[in-house]
């Protein structure tokens, strides 16, 4: 449902540059390295990148597509090892975590299953950006987020 084509945005706590910006989170692709993804800038976590999925829905599923996910060199290497699902209805928060906090992940796509939420805004937060200490540039590949089956009243 967090696709661009379908009115959502997403931003960046920052951008390596071009062709790497937030939105490709939500294009729906993670097929090359060099153009469907999101890549920070050089400096240390945590990063983050947020989604805008346009107005409140109830969401109870979150799918991270890490770099590992994307085809290329580098792979599991380049995974976030440690970070936050997290959501709220304004853009700067308060922010909840939606699932525990996610630490030693190697995994190229995690997903993350929840009792239904109404909530706005996605914000998946890096707080060690590779494995093993690596050079700490946040990579998130794609950001699924799904609606909850629920009613809205239901929740």
């Amino acid at each position: 449902m967090a696709l661009l084509t379908r009115g959502a945005t997403a931003t960046a706590s920052s951008t390596y540059g071009a062709g790497y910006e937030a939105w490709h989170v939500i294009d729906g692709r993670w097929e090359s390295r060099k153009t469907d993804k999101w890549n920070s800038a050089a400096y240390l976590a945590p990063h983050y990148v947020r989604i805008d999925l346009g107005r409140v829905v109830p969401v109870d599923r979150i799918v991270v597509r890490h770099e590992g996910a994307v085809p290329a060199e580098g792979g599991p290497a380049y995974n976030t090892a440690d970070f936050r699902v997290q959501g709220s209805n304004r853009p700067w928060g308060p922010w909840i975590d939606l699932v525990p906090p996610i630490y030693g992940n190697t995994d190229n796509v995690t997903i993350h299953a929840f009792a239904g939420k109404p909530i706005r805004y996605v914000r998946v937060i890096s707080e060690t950006s590779e494995q093993n200490g690596g050079n700490q540039y946040g990579r998130i590949a794609e950001v699924q987020v799904y609606r909850s089956l629920e009613p809205e009243g239901k929740q």
